[in-house]
């Protein structure tokens, strides 16, 4: 029960985060960097019926391209943990962040399905790599405050992702071409990608090894379900 979750998580001592205030700027951060990733998944997922259209997809072609994002996760994954434990979580969030903020005008701009799913494939190994980073980055956060907190980082991704599905809605309404639609947005979020790191906490040894496998898994670049 949630006592029982709270008593297993230990409160991490450290002169870097030794005040309230360091603790609630670190939960900020991060919580932004969640908004961040839903938000850009979230726009893209409207735009998926008239990307199917523009490159004349069948079902199937389509079904084809979008199993890319998720290999890329896959892949990403693993390579990025290893980062995580050499470099620190902070760090590899700000990188990643930046990436996967920078790449979104990518697969609006395929011109066929082989370029769809190498721009998909390439998109959700940036995503894939800031979901492994972000999550090890709010478990540190956990760590500093010693009770849980991962799920409502977890929450604001889902905000995030219903903000931007509408951000998606309205370019399409408005018949904005999906890449430059993505590469606005992307733009902007690619800029406090870059502004809130530097809030964000040093690694607690107990957690400084950052998981090997994407804890949001459900985050494929599909529908945004999670």
């Amino acid at each position: 029960d949630r006592s029982e979750a709270m008593t297993a998580i230990p409160a991490v001592s450290s002169g870097f985060a030794n005040t309230t205030d360091q603790r609630r700027r670190a939960r900020a951060a991060i919580a932004i960097t969640f908004a961040v990733n839903g938000v850009l998944i979230g726009s893209w997922a409207p735009r998926i019926p008239a990307l199917k259209d523009q490159l004349h997809l069948s079902a199937g072609a389509l079904g084809l391209a979008l199993l890319a994002p998720a290999l890329g996760t896959v892949l990403a994954a693993r390579p990025v943990g290893a980062r995580t434990a050499r470099h620190g979580t902070a760090a590899v969030t700000r990188v990643c962040g930046v990436l996967y903020c920078l790449l979104a005008w990518a697969p609006g701009a395929a011109i066929n399905l082989g370029t769809l799913w190498l721009a998909l494939l390439v998109w959700g190994m940036a995503m894939g790599a800031m979901d492994v980073a972000m999550n090890a980055q709010g478990v540190s956060v956990e760590g500093y405050y010693g009770r849980p907190v991962l799920s409502s980082f977890h929450a604001i991704w889902s905000i995030g992702s219903f903000l931007g599905a509408l951000l998606g809605a309205a370019g399409a309404a408005l018949g904005v071409h999906i890449a430059v639609v993505q590469a606005v947005i992307g733009a902007v979020l690619a800029a406090a990608a870059l502004g809130v790191p530097r809030h964000l906490l040093p690694d607690p040894a107990s957690v400084s090894a950052a998981p090997s496998t994407p804890t949001q898994s459900g985050h494929v670049l599909v529908d945004g379900s999670h």
